[in-house]
Parts: C-alpha cells; structure tokens; sequence
C-alpha cells in the first residue's frame, strides 16, 4: 500500500462571457510507503491555457510569478506525469480538504472533456479525518497551518500556499494522528456518485412551480383564535425566501409567514418562520 498526499495551487480565470475556472497553476505531492514515511515527491507548475497573467493576490499569496508558469508543461502533460508518481497500483490518494479534488475534476472537464482523474480510485479527505484530533468545537474546516499549530507541528520550514511543502506538512500531521481503524472509514471509492456529489452545488428554491414548494405550508391559523387566516396579497421571493402577509379578522392581528428551501445533493432543507407582525411593522 503507497499513499499520495496532493496540493493544487490555482489562478481564478475569467473569460469569454461571463465565465470562470479555478485553472489549476502547480501541482505538489508526497509519496509515503506503509509507514508513512516520505519516498518521493512531485512538483510543477503548469501553463495556464486561459489567461496570460496570474492575478494580484494569488501572486502575492503563493509567490508564483508569471514566468514560473509560462515556461511549464500544460495541464494534460502534468496530470499525465502525476500518474506515473504512484508506485503501485493500491494507492490511497489524499488532499487537505476536498476543494483541491474539485478543483481537479473542474479542470479536466474543461480541457480533458473528462469527468475526473480516473487513476485516483480511493481516496480521503485528510482535513475531515484529522479534526477529529483537533481541539476544536468549530464545525468549520480548519487551515492546515491552524492544524499543525494544535498538533505542535512547527511549519517554519515550509513554504506555505505551495503545492508540495503543503502536501509534505499534510504527511506529518497524517502521520501523527493516525488511527487504523478511524481511518479506514474516511476511505472512499471515487465513482460517478462520488463526483455527482462533489460538483453538485447546493441551491435556494425559488419558483412556486419547483416540486419542493408545498401549497400547504401557506395554509396559516390564527395563534390565538385558531382561525383560518386571511391572505392578503401573493407569495412574495425575496431574499431567498418566499413571504406571505395574512390578516385574522377576528382577533385583528396580522401575521407573516416566511419559507426557505434548499437543496441539496440528496435532500432538502426547510426553514419556516411564521410571526405576529404589529402596526407599526406592517407600515414599514
């Protein structure tokens, strides 16, 4: 068993109408054995096919200037040599965070009319095993320099934001937080679902004509006198939401319904709020 840690570094690339990739400008890896230790590395940069020059803040960031990539191979030609990295056919591949394997499969769409890169079978988000040493409450991710920090793994003898030194400080923080059996279960097979998942981006509802929008939801009682309410006026979208006004004669109160719906990859979530609204708040 060998295991690969890589790290893309990528420009944000505008062009043609309205239209942007994360084109992917270096490419870094580590290669450890069953022990985890290092046995080779990988590194190179890559010419970007969609813009001459990288922007301002992905220079400053990663410190990769316009002639470091200019000279390179394209990304076909490193994607290729990056295949050849592995030594054996059972290889675990991981990143830190699965944004860099999206990263990947976006730019193989775009210049390899391919969904991803086919070699990489098994795989693990190294970023999502790893917090769970971490001494943290916090559901969001973690950097990776944050993560060596907690760990007391000093990083000063990395060039953070570059793609091999940061795949070498991934393999360190790997190789002390390695549980077998914890591990095992953050392995994942790379297929068609895998991918279907990974690109699918979450989204707001916002037509009343979209199957996830329920009539019902609308159907309002009065808190107090638990009367049918009054609509007053149409469905209104704003803000991600759908609103609805209602009035209970009756009791004289008026209320509003709020209903925001997002999807995602294999569900849905609803978020409803239904409050009693005063004159005051009516008129503004």
């Amino acid at each position: 068993m060998n295991y690969v840690i890589f790290d893309l570094e990528w420009n944000c690339a505008f062009y043609g109408k309205d239209k942007h990739i994360n084109e992917i400008i270096e490419l870094g890896a580590v290669l450890l054995d069953e022990n985890f230790n290092e046995i080779d590395r990988f590194s190179q940069f890559v010419h970007p096919a969609k813009t001459k020059k990288l922007n301002k803040h992905v220079k400053n960031l990663t410190h990769i200037t316009d002639q470091d990539v200019n000279s390179a191979a394209d990304f076909k030609t490193v994607l290729h040599e990056f295949e050849q990295f592995k030594r054996q056919s059972d290889t675990i591949y991981m990143t830190w965070s699965d944004s860099d394997l999206h990263v990947l499969s976006e730019n193989c769409r775009e210049f390899l009319k391919c969904e991803s890169a086919d070699f990489i079978e098994k795989y693990v988000d190294l970023q999502r095993y790893a917090m769970r040493f971490l001494k943290t409450e916090s559901k969001n991710q973690v950097s990776l320099a944050n993560a060596a920090e907690q760990l007391a793994i000093a990083d000063d003898k990395f060039n953070l934001h570059r793609a091999c030194d940061d795949s070498r400080l991934s393999a360190k923080i790997l190789k002390k937080t390695y549980d077998e059996k914890q591990f095992a279960g953050f392995i994942r097979v790379l297929d068609k679902e895998y991918y279907a998942q990974l690109m699918f981006k979450p989204y707001y509802v916002t037509s009343v004509d979209d199957p996830l929008f329920e009539k019902k939801d609308f159907d309002r009682k009065c808190t107090a006198c638990k009367r049918r309410l009054t609509k007053i006026g149409k469905i209104k979208f704003f803000n991600n939401s759908f609103s609805q006004k209602y009035y209970c004669k009756h009791c004289d109160k008026r209320f509003k319904l709020y209903v925001r719906i997002k999807k995602t990859f294999d569900s849905s979530v609803k978020n409803v709020r239904f409050t009693e609204k005063s004159a005051s708040q009516e008129k503004v």
